[in-house]
């Protein structure tokens, strides 16, 4: 049997059908799987504000700038202001303070003038009071000097005795004189007896060896004093009455002071001697 014969369709009906398929194909190699690969994040855009922006900024601080100047001139001002005022108040104080000073200075200056006049004219009026009370006597070879009230009067005055005794001088009260004129013993005195001393004993070692003449015992307390800046010893015995003594050495000697006072009716005369003692001068 013969085949059957197709029908044949034009080119227009079947092209569709050709087409879609192809297409299905393609599609589905398209939407085959594909492999994804990531993509690193890119920078970020630069923004530039726009000129408009700008200008606004622009004017904006340029209206600010007469403020913000003026205000720093201000401060400025003011800043140097202070300074200078600072400055003159620190220069015033210091002014203020150096006339205190002077003022202080020169107060002190009239108080002690004030001070020294007062002791001057003092001292004046005691030495007036000492030229008609007192009287001086001064050892023209020897070199020495005491002051004695007017009261004593000078008995003797002796002058190289022999190598050792170069000088005494016995000074008595007047009202003494009469009194004890007939007394063996004599009365109570005030004397300065001047030694030699040839062989430089230290003043300690010639009052214990020369005990005739000191009446030092081995019981005597020799106590150190100050006589015209030179360092002395002062001392007391009992012999007939009582007494007070002094020793100090000087340009080879030894000058013994003694105030012989007896016993306690005659005790101005110790007062007497410790005055005269005051006043001695020895030389330098």
């Amino acid at each position: 049997m013969p085949p059957k014969k197709r029908k044949v369709t034009s080119s227009s009906e079947e092209m569709p059908k050709k087409i879609v398929r192809k297409k299905k194909i393609l599609v589905d190699e398209v939407i085959a799987p594909i492999e994804r690969k990531e993509t690193p994040p890119s920078p970020p855009e630069r923004v530039f504000l726009s000129s408009n922006a700008n200008k606004s900024s622009q004017k904006k601080h340029g209206s600010n700038s007469p403020l913000l100047f003026f205000i720093i001139i201000l401060f400025i001002a003011v800043v140097g202001v202070y300074a200078y005022q600072k400055k003159q108040t620190d220069s015033v104080v210091s002014k203020l303070s150096t006339l205190e000073n002077k003022l202080t200075g020169k107060i002190g200056e009239i108080e002690q003038g004030i001070d020294t006049a007062k002791q001057q004219a003092e001292e004046e009026k005691m030495n007036a009071i000492a030229d008609a009370t007192t009287k001086k006597y001064t050892s023209a070879k020897y070199d020495y000097s005491f002051i004695y009230p007017t009261r004593y009067k000078v008995m003797s005055v002796n002058t190289d005795i022999d190598e050792t005794y170069k000088e005494q001088i016995v000074l008595m009260r007047a009202s003494d004189i009469d009194l004890y004129a007939d007394s063996l013993e004599g009365g109570p005195n005030i004397s300065f007896m001047l030694y030699a001393n040839p062989n430089n004993l230290s003043l300690v070692d010639w009052l214990t060896e020369n005990k005739n003449m000191t009446n030092v015992a081995e019981d005597t307390e020799l106590t150190e004093t100050q006589i015209d800046g030179r360092t002395g010893y002062s001392y007391t015995w009992e012999g007939l009455g009582s007494a007070d003594a002094i020793a100090v050495a000087y340009d080879g000697y030894i000058l013994l002071g003694t105030g012989w006072y007896m016993d306690e009716a005659n005790i101005e005369i110790r007062g007497d001697f410790q005055a005269m003692l005051q006043t001695l001068v020895l030389k330098q």
